[in-house]
């Protein structure tokens, strides 16, 4: 014979017990559920939020246009370098200019002096 058969009170207390513990079992079950469930529902706004975020940058990004530090660099190197070619031009063409400018304010002068001289201007050859 087993000790449960002997003891009546002690069936009834294991029978308790098992009905007891089942009914612990479900309500934490129901309290991990509702805790998962809420866990969930935290991690999937923040997901849903950094997802948001992402997106937001990614059409940011998308009006910039990237380049490497390198490349940024020689560009402006190349920009330095047109610049300057460019002012010695203007330079070069100033002076061009300038010369021709002397040049023909003679040629326009030269024959005022000639048909001064050939009509017998003599204002012209010896100025007083």
């Amino acid at each position: 014979m087993s000790l449960t058969t002997k003891d009546p009170n002690l069936v009834n207390s294991l029978k308790f017990l098992q009905e007891y513990r089942l009914a612990i079992a479900k309500d934490t079950q129901e309290q991990a559920e509702k805790f998962g469930q809420t866990v969930l529902v935290k991690f999937l706004q923040q997901i849903q939020d950094k997802c948001n975020e992402t997106e937001r940058k990614i059409s940011k990004a998308n009006r910039y246009i990237s380049i490497s530090y390198t490349a940024f660099y020689i560009l402006i190197i190349i920009l330095v370098a047109l610049s300057s070619f460019f002012v010695s031009i203007i330079v070069a063409n100033v002076e061009i200019l300038h010369s021709m400018s002397d040049l023909e304010s003679y040629c326009l002068l030269y024959p005022y002096c000639c048909y001064r001289n050939c009509h017998g201007d003599s204002r012209a050859e010896n100025p007083r």
